[in-house]
């Protein structure tokens, strides 16, 4: 057919040229080109292509257990993770009857397990669905279900695979609020696991139950009663090098002392504790903003805001809207008290406008240096920073909103007295605004010096910055952070298993024919001298 239609557009191109030439040339040309178009009207049309139909649920959570299975059998970490993210899909559209119906086909009819399965689902059907999901679900043809229905059960299944469903069962729970039931159905999950130390594919499984886990003590507010109990399971993590497991462990405890108000026992856990970053990106971005979280409290604002610029940096960009709102309310405050201002884009984001409306107002409060703008704001959104975990933050900004407004003061005036600063600053008293102007001296926060005989603040010239070592310091941050990323994107590579050892071999080989060479050599050399 390729020929057959090259032909054909060779003849109409030349069919074209030919009306300009001669008699013979065209009578040549005409005659080509009525062979050409013969050939390509005998030659058979290209079948369209058919139309590729979307995966349904059903047949998405089919093929999730079967490539389980594959992973499993090959002791794949890596297919592993990719079924609980292809497990996203299907657990946001497949209902719970289509469900049950794939649950039918996997696992032993009258097993323990699939009895435990089916009265969880069934309180499941009961309850309402409070969060969206399934209310705009379409469930699969009957047609469909008819051919699961057709196939034989299993007679015996992999740990994993009920390990996979359970979890399943446990999040469309606590989907629809029965966080108790989904509790129960957790911990029958992690005692399965306890009984089968020797897999370690149950690792990923295991760590995603101890998440649920949690989650389920906090929704109840008994986040603490469990945190002896994840200390235990971290410690035998890092004794069994489970890596996935570790990190899920160490962002849960240090959850649980944030959320206690324990950030001394939060430190020093964190500061024992080992973090493998090149595990998981979500679990990583969710340990650099609880470290953001308590360096900002501990006063190292720096460090904390690092920590919070590459939690956004890395978090998912279309998803987790949450927790990107969280890291931007943090990390806003966190600019304010290192003496910057947050961008407006931050702000002006559709997604962030309505969450960050306080903090938009607190940004504002502080740039113009208005201690009554800043107090009126604190008042009115007190609610929002106290339910924020924010508020400890939020009163030591008072300071940064007198030293913003003794900069704009400073620049501004040339010589300006005590009394004058109390009034812009709405501060109690003259000497208070002069021992504030000593300290913001002492600390070169403004470049001035104080006449305390005539009580006045004397302001110095305004130097040229780039005379200052400023440019210096934000080139340099901006080095520190390409190498960073270069650094991340070379942890971040992969390699296919296993490319080492044919290198290995090779060497190996090489090295062995070398000896033999050089024996064959002395030998050699021996019969000479012999002769």
């Amino acid at each position: 057919r390729t020929g057959a239609n090259a032909k054909a557009a060779s003849g109409s191109r030349k069919r074209q040229p030919a009306q300009h030439d001669g008699g013979s040339s065209k009578d040549k040309g005409g005659k080509k080109g009525e062979a050409d178009g013969k050939d390509a009207a005998a030659a058979p049309a290209k079948p369209a292509a058919p139309e590729k139909k979307p995966l349904l649920p059903i047949d998405a959570l089919h093929e999730n257990i079967q490539l389980l299975e594959a992973s499993v059998a090959n002791k794949d970490q890596a297919g592993i993770k990719r079924v609980l993210r292809k497990n996203t899909f299907v657990r946001k559209r497949i209902t719970l009857d289509d469900f049950r119906v794939v649950m039918s086909v996997w696992l032993p009819r009258g097993s323990a397990s699939a009895t435990r399965l089916n009265k969880e689902l069934d309180v499941a059907s009961r309850a309402k669905m409070q969060v969206d999901g399934e209310a705009t679900n379409k469930p699969a043809s009957e047609a469909k279900r008819k051919d699961f229905s057709k196939m034989n059960p299993a007679d015996d299944v992999l740990p994993e695979v009920i390990a996979y469903l359970s979890l399943f069962v446990a999040n469309a729970l606590l989907a629809r609020g029965c966080v108790p039931e989904a509790e129960a159905s957790l911990v029958a999950v992690l005692d399965a696991a306890q009984a089968e130390e020797a897999r370690p594919t149950l690792e990923i499984f295991v760590a995603r139950a101890y998440f649920l886990k949690a989650r389920c003590a906090e929704l109840q507010g008994r986040l603490h009663e469990m945190r002896g109990e994840l200390l235990a399971a971290h410690r035998t993590a890092c004794l069994r090098l489970h890596e996935f497991l570790q990190v899920t462990l160490v962002n849960l405890i240090l959850r649980s002392y944030c959320e206690s108000n324990l950030i001394e026992q939060a430190a020093k856990f964190a500061a024992k504790a080992n973090f493998p970053e090149h595990v998981s990106n979500n679990q990583q971005v969710r340990y650099l903003y609880y470290m953001g979280r308590i360096h900002a409290i501990q006063l190292d604002y720096s460090l904390a805001y690092v920590n919070l610029t590459q939690a956004l940096r890395k978090a998912p960009q279309n998803t987790a809207l949450g927790f990107r709102i969280a890291v931007h309310k943090l990390a806003s405050i966190v600019q304010l008290l290192m003496g910057d201002m947050p961008e407006r884009s931050y702000f002006s984001d559709p997604e962030l406008a309505d969450a960050l409306l306080p903090y938009f107002q607190l940004c504002k409060a502080v740039r113009n240096g208005s201690l009554a703008e800043y107090d009126s704001v604190c008042k009115a959104h007190s609610g929002v920073f106290a339910k924020d975990k924010v508020s400890t933050l939020v009163v030591r900004l008072r300071n940064s909103v007198i030293r913003t407004g003794l900069r704009r003061i400073n620049v501004s005036y040339s010589r300006i007295s005590f009394k004058d600063v109390a009034k812009r600053l709405a501060l109690d008293s003259p000497e208070s605004a002069e021992l504030i102007c000593a300290k913001a001296v002492r600390d070169g926060v403004i470049d001035a010096t104080i006449s305390h005989e005539k009580g006045q603040l004397v302001s110095s010239e305004v130097l040229d910055i780039y005379s200052t070592i400023e440019p210096q310091q934000a080139f340099h941050k901006r080095i520190q952070f390409c190498l960073s990323m270069h650094n991340d994107a070379v942890k971040a590579m992969r390699y296919p298993p296993d490319a080492h050892k044919a290198k290995h071999d090779l060497v190996a080989d090489e090295e062995k024919k070398t000896e033999e060479e050089i024996a064959k050599e002395i030998e050699e050399e021996l019969e000479e001298d012999e002769e």
